[in-house]
């Protein structure tokens, strides 16, 4: 339609003040107006081309800025395992449960004094960890040490399923809940588990720790997007872990997964104001 009009604009006779202009000015009045129509169009092209451009530039910084989130928070996870693997190693275990073996009881209460001290002294050093639970091979709470105190039993479902799926695991292996909790006053928790064994490779109990997943905000607060980015930690059923969604008109977003847990990272920015 538009094209019309200014094929009609063109054919038109030209005049200036009621008087037609003479063949040669009303050539040259054309060719301005084509000069002028090929201006607009180059640089229409040439807009595009470098918002192509910026959307391109932009899409790459978004991507890496959310793989460098996974990696670091894949990293700060690997710590915590270590952590796990590091404790259950730890000669105190077995010493208690060969006490409780022999009915060496009395002994028996001085080794779980040892494992409580042993555990409260490691989650004050490190300040992660919301709790540590210490099961024997029947599921019994033998200890719980929580906020760095050694604390009475308190069996509770997602305490009873920690226990439970720690005994399913091949010998050597770890299990961590694949559905954070949320804990009012504390936060959101995952657990880290293990099971323990002799020296015969006998299943003697299971360790488990409440990782406060708090700490992974340092991570998502210290990668500045700008544009008014967001970046979330979420589950496999799309629930916010870690961070806070932002809704935008136009957004850019890309998710990176995490490798050994039913996680994502989620960036999104405002495309529309970072291509201002």
């Amino acid at each position: 339609m538009r094209g019309d009009i200014l094929i009609k604009v063109m054919i038109k006779p030209l005049r200036i003040l009621g008087s037609p202009l003479s063949i040669q000015n009303q050539l040259f009045l054309r060719l301005s107006q084509c000069g002028i129509a090929a201006l607009f169009i180059i640089f229409y092209w040439n807009y595009l081309q470098i918002k192509k451009y910026a959307l391109k530039e932009l899409d790459n910084n978004v991507s890496s800025a959310s793989h460098l989130i996974v990696n670091d928070i894949e990293h700060t996870l690997q710590q915590r395992i270590n952590d796990l693997l590091t404790l259950s190693q730890s000669p105190l275990f077995v010493d208690h449960f060969k006490n409780r073996q022999y009915r060496l009881f009395q002994e028996a209460t001085i080794y779980r004094g040892e494992i409580e001290r042993f555990l409260s002294d490691f989650l004050g050093r490190s300040g992660v960890y919301t709790e540590a639970l210490y099961f024997d091979s029947t599921g019994r709470e033998i200890c719980r040490i929580d906020g760095g105190i050694a604390a009475g039993a308190a069996p509770l479902p997602h305490r009873e399923k920690i226990f439970r799926h720690s005994l399913k695991l091949p010998q050597g292996q770890y299990w961590v809940s694949d559905e954070p909790m949320l804990f009012p006053g504390v936060g959101t928790v995952v657990y880290l588990a293990k099971t323990l064994s002799d020296l015969n490779g006998e299943v003697i109990g299971v360790l488990a720790r409440g990782y406060n997943l708090k700490t992974l905000e340092g991570i998502v607060n210290q990668a500045r997007l700008g544009y008014g980015g967001t970046i979330t930690l979420e589950d496999s059923h799309d629930r916010v872990l870690v961070g806070h969604r932002v809704g935008f008109e136009k957004p850019l977003e890309k998710i990176s997964s995490l490798k050994h847990q039913p996680w994502k990272v989620r960036v999104v920015v405002d495309a529309e104001r970072a291509l201002k």
